[in-house]
C-alpha cells in the first residue's frame, strides 16, 4: 500500500465489524514523505479467518491522495 518513503505517519484503525470468521478494519493514515509531501490514504479491509483463526483471504479498498 504504501510506497514512498515515510518520514512522519499516524494511523487510526477502527473495528468497523465482526462476524463468524470475518473481520472488517476502517482505517486512516496520514502521513510525510521525506519531500515534505503530505498523504492521506483511507479505506476498508476485510479479513476472512479459517477454522485455524488464520488469515485465508484479505480484501483492501483504499484511496491514496496527495494533501495540498
Amino acid at each position: 500500500m504504501l510506497t514512498r518513503r515515510e518520514k512522519v505517519y499516524k494511523l487510526s484503525l477502527d473495528l468497523w465489524g465482526a462476524l463468524k470468521g470475518r473481520m472488517a478494519v476502517r482505517y486512516e493514515l496520514e502521513s510525510v514523505d521525506a519531500n515534505e509531501r503530505s498523504f492521506k490514504t483511507y479505506g476498508v479491509q476485510v479479513f476472512q479467518f479459517n477454522d485455524d483463526r488464520l488469515i485465508e483471504m484479505n480484501y483492501t479498498s483504499f484511496n491514496d491522495q496527495e494533501l495540498i
